[in-house]
């Protein structure tokens, strides 16, 4: 596990201790914050292809690494 996936748990952590004093339901934020953290990676996914948009289209086994990766 990396130093950013380490330091966005925390945060998350962190924000649905201290939501509900705040008047924020605990459950809503841990919801934002999962759905934060995948459209994160997935956009990352999706720029990477864009900006390498010839490499992984050069051929299937390169886009299947693409998919493959973490």
């Amino acid at each position: 596990m990396t130093v950013v996936h380490l330091a966005s748990l925390s945060a998350l952590f962190l924000a649905v201790g201290r939501g509900p004093p705040a008047g924020f339901d605990g459950n809503k934020i841990m919801d934002v914050g999962i759905w934060t953290i995948i459209g994160a990676l997935v956009g990352a996914k999706a720029l990477l292809f864009v900006v390498d948009f010839k490499h992984f289209t050069s051929s299937t086994q390169e886009f299947m690494t693409l998919l493959r990766s973490g």
